[in-house]
């Protein structure tokens, strides 16, 4: 049996002093930030869990939605997860690619923001019997309110109405390189130049992110049959099928035929693939 030292008292209490832990009624802890902490940074609960649901389990930085979150609750409670959605009909759509989303650029650099990625999306909550990834809704997501009823008084059918959040520029910043304080001066920025082109009850939310191209691993020289790391070298050799896309249009990609050597004394290999993939139609007339 060992006795705790006064010492390592005194420690247990000074540490108390800053940190407050609230169990009443509730499975799930409650706790009291740090005074002294980012006045813009939102809590440990909420960076891990409000983007639950999305593949790439980015964390939250800073938002300006005023939506509050709560983290789950109950002996059986679930994350609320998210899907990401696109954009269509919206305002913003007919000037982002013209000149918006430059000058939202130019306001990340005003800020020193190290932003990886500027996306505009929705976010659609997914309910608890939901599939991710399913179009359909259960009677969990019928609207009470939107109910109609044919001229010959047949039973009221219910509308099934997806749960989608306000349009959002969602940022993509490098981990621990901005404090929630930057972000929150950035997206106050980004906010009142939307209201220049009109468009309000938009949302800023920064994340935390890396991005990459799509990229495979390094390609090698194919090797004899007989060669021990044969098996290791052969799914990363040059083939048919290689994937591949040009440096002035990273978006198009596509695949490689086939191998042609160019003969007359030449050494070179020339590759064979579809002419859409290596110029683009809209500025060089189809062959």
């Amino acid at each position: 049996m060992s006795l705790l030292s006064a010492e390592f008292l005194e420690e247990a209490v000074d540490k108390d002093a800053t940190t407050s832990w609230d169990f009443a009624g509730d499975a799930a802890a409650t706790y009291t930030p740090d005074p002294h902490a980012d006045p813009h940074a939102v809590s440990k609960a909420e960076v891990e869990f409000y983007y639950a649901g999305l593949h790439s389990a980015p964390t939250l930085l800073y938002r300006t939605g005023k939506e509050q979150w709560f983290p789950p609750r109950g002996p059986e409670a679930y994350r609320r997860l998210k899907e990401l959605r696109e954009v269509f009909n919206h305002s913003i759509t007919k000037v982002w690619n013209h000149d918006l989303g430059w000058k939202v650029v130019e306001i990340m650099d005003a800020h020193m923001i190290r932003f990886t990625t500027i996306d505009v999306v929705r976010f659609k909550k997914v309910k608890v019997d939901e599939p991710l990834e399913d179009g359909k809704y259960t009677e969990g997501d019928l609207d009470e309110d939107e109910d109609t009823e044919d001229a010959e008084g047949e039973e009221k059918s219910k509308k099934r109405k997806p749960e989608t959040c306000p349009v959002t520029i969602w940022i993509g910043v490098f981990p621990e390189s901005t404090s929630a304080t930057a972000a929150h001066d950035a997206a106050q920025a980004v906010l009142v130049l939307l209201k220049v082109y009109h468009i309000t009850h938009e949302d800023v939310d920064f994340r935390e992110s890396f991005y990459t191209r799509e990229v495979g691993p390094r390609l090698h020289k194919p090797v004899d049959t007989v060669n021990p790391l044969r098996d290791v070298v052969g799914p990363l050799t040059p083939a048919l099928g290689l994937s591949l896309s040009t440096k002035s249009r990273p978006d198009a990609q596509g695949t490689m035929a086939l191998y042609i050597a160019e003969g007359g004394g030449s050494d070179r290999l020339l590759g064979l693939s579809c002419h859409h993939v290596l110029i683009d139609s809209r500025r060089s007339p189809l062959i």
